[in-house]
């Protein structure tokens, strides 16, 4: 069995890597070693060679015939299309919600936007994200709160914490969510997700072009 240490060491290289990977900090093509890893961030070689493995399986990094890895080139249909993906798993998790749990959700917004008016823009971010991962576990089923859970760790956390946005857009996308999610079982929610998700997704393919 392994240890909790590790485990929490491996997630911790692989949101490290990750987010170097998406600020290009790390550059398509660049090789990343093991070794050279394990010793910049100061951690063991296990915990590095599982996280190298899951940002392979992810994507993010591509396995080289010498059996290095070497960071991967942003596709831009692949990140709409991961965007979109989420948009639609959410709107299905939504629909699944009780009246209670939906207006749960919808006070989230409701406060996230209020924090964001008011120039908390930290703040505001976390609260953000953590409506996304309110939807899973409002839902209370495990098995969907870790499939949820995998497609917000890689794209989604990096644009709602890390990227400079336009306020008023965030705001309008927000509002239209809120508004969207009020209207149980209708089917206005999916398309304010849809295009939430692709303002977040341009937001993204934005930054790596002027990289």
């Amino acid at each position: 069995m392994k240890s909790i240490q590790n485990i929490q060491t491996k997630d911790l290289v692989v949101q490290i890597l990750r987010e170097q990977i998406l600020s290009g900090d790390l550059k398509p093509g660049e090789e990343l070693t093991q070794e050279d890893v394990a010793e910049k961030l100061g951690v063991s070689r296990m915990p590095v060679r599982e996280a190298l493995q899951a940002l392979t399986q992810e994507g993010f990094l591509t396995r080289m015939r010498n059996r290095h890895v070497c960071v991967s080139r942003m596709k831009r249909i692949q990140v709409l299309e991961s965007f979109r993906i989420m948009a639609v798993v959410e709107a299905e998790m939504l629909g699944m919600l009780d009246e209670r749990a939906v207006q749960v959700l919808s006070a989230h917004i409701d406060e996230t936007v209020k924090i964001l008016e008011k120039g908390s823009e930290d703040k505001g971010r976390q609260m953000e994200l953590e409506y996304h991962w309110l939807i899973g576990e409002l839902l209370d089923n495990p098995y969907l709160q870790q499939m949820l859970k995998k497609l917000q760790e890689g794209y989604l956390s990096y644009v709602l914490l890390k990227l400079p946005f336009i306020h008023s857009d965030r705001v309008a996308h927000l509002r239209r969510l809120g508004d969207a999610a009020k209207e149980i079982g209708g089917p206005g929610i999916k398309d304010a997700l849809l295009g939430y998700f692709e303002h977040l997704a341009d937001s993204l393919l934005d930054r790596t072009a002027a990289l």
